[in-house]
């Protein structure tokens, strides 16, 4: 029997503000987005009285990240966003500890205007509490600050719904590393065959979680998927796919 559902959590359970810069084929409203957001960060600091000149914070910022996204990318680990912080301020002359408490509050601040922008249709609630019913629940989504993904669960009263919460920028690695599922798998108390996993990335998630041995449901919002057990344009299709799942995995 199927126990457990793995959600991830970014653009499937709630919608995260669309981000992105010049080499990721964003649209212009994207870089405005990231930009509106950086400019949050950098006014923070100003506030801490580090005066650094927007234009050359803004440009070291894009190159610390692009250059934290690509290692992630190789190494399936998760950067750190105080260590992005603190060497965009040491390339500008600025001696600031990771640890500092400049820096947390400058993070905080930041993602605090991220939370604003995080979205969520109503019709979720009620297909969340359904499955709850009878199925243990989980998220695991890749962030590189947890305490925005955990005042992304306040906001919408999502804990009520989820037994477990697995972040990776608590655990260190990234989806579609077999470590992030099977932290997942661990803390929820089930075997891989006794989960399905939801989510909105061919590749982090519907390839991950299957190659851990879970059956997924891809979550299409456009995009194509070959690999996934399911595929459904909207969550309020889960619960049926869910039971055809469980179906097929009785007669095996």
């Amino acid at each position: 029997m199927l126990k457990g559902i793995l959600f991830d959590l970014g653009n499937t359970v709630v919608m995260f503000p669309a981000l992105g810069l010049e080499s990721e084929n964003s649209t212009s409203e994207q870089k405005c987005m990231l930009e509106s957001l950086v400019k949050v960060m950098h006014n923070s600091l100003t506030r801490n009285h580090i005066h650094a000149d927007w234009s050359a914070f803004w440009e070291t910022y894009k190159v610390v990240r692009a250059e934290q996204m690509r290692w992630q990318k190789q190494t399936l680990r998760e950067y750190d966003m105080t260590l992005r912080l603190a060497k965009i301020l040491d390339t500008l002359g600025f001696k600031v500890s990771p640890t500092s408490k400049i820096i947390r509050q400058t993070l905080n601040d930041y993602f605090e205007s991220y939370v604003k922008h995080v979205r969520i249709e109503k019709k979720i609630i009620p297909i969340l509490k359904s499955l709850y019913l009878d199925r243990k629940l989980g998220l695991v989504t890749n962030f590189a600050y947890p305490p925005c993904i955990y005042a992304i669960i306040d906001k919408f009263n999502l804990k009520q719904f989820f037994d477990v919460v697995v972040v990776s920028g608590e655990v260190g690695w990234v989806k579609p590393s077999p470590k992030i599922f099977h932290a997942a798998l661990s803390k929820l108390g089930l075997e891989a065959n006794q989960v399905i996993f939801v989510g909105d990335d061919p590749e982090t998630d519907i390839k991950g979680a299957k190659d851990v041995g879970m059956k997924t449901v891809f979550l299409s919002r456009g995009k194509t998927c070959d690999d996934a057990d399911k595929t459904i344009s909207h969550l309020s299709s889960l619960p049926d796919a869910v039971e055809e799942l469980e179906t097929v995995n009785t007669d095996q």
